[in-house]
């Protein structure tokens, strides 16, 4: 099936415009190639792939009621028009409407559930909104010289919100850089110089530039003024359209306090770029970030006091009614929510993982309740991912018995505070740590004779 033609029947099955990085993603794994590939051919990097594949096999999945995979799609679909089903679009909106329509729906979709463990897509029938973040979001990206901060701590959804994000953008028709600070190896730390190449090479890879980087960097000048011409010499007078950058999990560079300064000063002075050069006005920047910064940046150098900033909160007992329900459980009474709230005080993650589990009748919910905390329970290797975690660092362990053992909060170290905050083990209430679950609490109680 030629390319235009694969993009019409999806787009006629869905409903809707692919967008241009899906109608990439589409076409190249039709043709068989690898994610790595489709990293080569397009300049995206393979997580942001995998989510925009993962999103369009999932919509697939639904409307032709039977699991669509990166692997098995030209199977399903050849033999999907070869059926004739594809005829008519009119006979596809009746078909698609039947469906939507159908009681059945959740329930299919339901056994086709994977764990959940990593980003939603931007479609995903799971994603929940927590008002008003995601209308704010989508408004400030498409406004002149944004800088949107999203923080929040690990496993809370910083990332699917991001998705979000970024799936506005691509319906704005603006251009996207997706850089995730994971993918950083520990090499290119060593120097501002080599983190900056890393970042401008990126950059120009997604957006099929030659990087340049020779023509433009210039060792009397140094790293970050070189960066700033690149951008405003090259990157920005070859994007057409707004440009949107967004760097992942930035808390990652806080581990490196003497790159981290100049590059999180370099970030202020692009955002302040933004507000004074026509150049720079088609510049968008995104920071996901888990816990506050703790190197000492100054406050007029620093991204994180300019700029809107997004904190996620916890799911509420109406979300999580709303997300069991999608789940396909059919709870008659709020015992369940008020149970599970108690639990994991509305923790996304955690919330997900009980109603997979419960969605997927692998337990009942007494025994999910009565086992959560125990190396029997649905939790056990989440928690000894933590326990790993702890025991490489006395200090930290340290800190978490303390919060454990005093019920009204306790002050810690600022360090120690942000780093436990940034896991998701403790909430700082004023100047005060608990732990941010009753699960946590339960956990911890039982085994800080090990830690100790």
């Amino acid at each position: 099936m030629e390319s235009e033609k694969l993009q019409k029947v999806v787009e006629q099955l869905l409903q809707r415009k692919l967008s241009q990085i899906e109608q990439k993603v589409l076409a190249f794994s039709w043709d068989g190639q690898s994610y790595k590939e489709i990293e080569d051919n397009t300049g995206y990097v393979i997580g942001y792939l995998r989510d925009i594949g993962s999103g369009l096999w999932k919509e697939l999945s639904d409307v032709l009621k039977q699991r669509v995979t990166k692997k098995n799609l030209p199977l399903v679909l050849e033999k999907f028009q070869s059926d004739r089903t594809l005829i008519k679009s009119d006979e596809i909106t009746a078909d698609i409407d039947d469906f939507l329509e159908n009681e059945d729906t959740i329930t299919n979709y339901n056994s086709s559930l994977s764990f959940p463990s990593a980003p939603l897509p931007s479609n995903s029938l799971l994603y929940i909104q927590r008002p008003p973040l995601e209308k704010i979001a989508r408004n400030e990206i498409a406004r002149q010289g944004c800088l949107l901060r999203i923080k929040a701590p690990m496993r809370m959804g910083k990332s699917s919100l991001l998705n979000q994000v970024i799936a506005e953008a691509n319906h704005l028709g603006y251009q996207l850089a997706y850089l995730d600070c994971k993918d950083i190896e520990e090499v290119t730390y060593r120097s501002i110089d080599s983190l900056l190449h890393w970042f401008c090479a990126t950059i120009c890879q997604q957006l099929n530039l030659p990087s340049n980087l020779d023509h433009y960097w210039d060792e009397e000048m140094g790293s970050k003024i070189s960066c700033k011409l690149l951008f405003e010499q090259y990157i920005l007078e070859h994007t057409k359209q707004p440009l949107v950058i967004a760097l992942n999990e930035l808390n990652n560079i806080f581990e490196h306090p003497h790159t981290a300064i100049d590059f999180l000063a370099l970030l202020r002075s692009f955002h302040e770029q933004s507000q004074r050069s026509a150049t720079w006005h088609k510049l968008r920047i995104i920071l996901v970030y888990s816990t506050d910064i703790y190197v000492p940046v100054k406050i007029d150098h620093s991204p994180f006091n300019v700029g809107l900033a997004l904190k996620l909160p916890f799911f509420n007992n109406k979300q999580v009614l709303d997300l069991a329900q999608r789940y396909g459980l059919n709870w008659q009474s709020d015992r369940e929510v008020l149970e599970i709230m108690n639990l994991v005080n509305g923790h996304p993650y955690l919330v997900n993982i009980a109603l997979y589990y419960l969605s997927q009748e692998l337990l009942n919910f007494e025994q999910l309740i009565a086992q959560a905390h125990t190396p029997k329970g649905i939790y056990s290797q989440h928690l000894q991912r933590y326990f790993l975690a702890l025991h490489q660092d006395p200090k930290l362990i340290a800190a978490m018995c303390q919060v454990i053992q005093e019920n009204r909060g306790v002050r810690l170290d600022i360090l120690l505070a942000y780093k436990l905050e940034s896991m998701g083990l403790i909430i700082i209430d004023g100047f005060l740590a608990r732990p941010s679950c009753e699960l946590y609490r339960r956990y911890f109680s039982e085994v800080l004779t090990i830690l100790q």
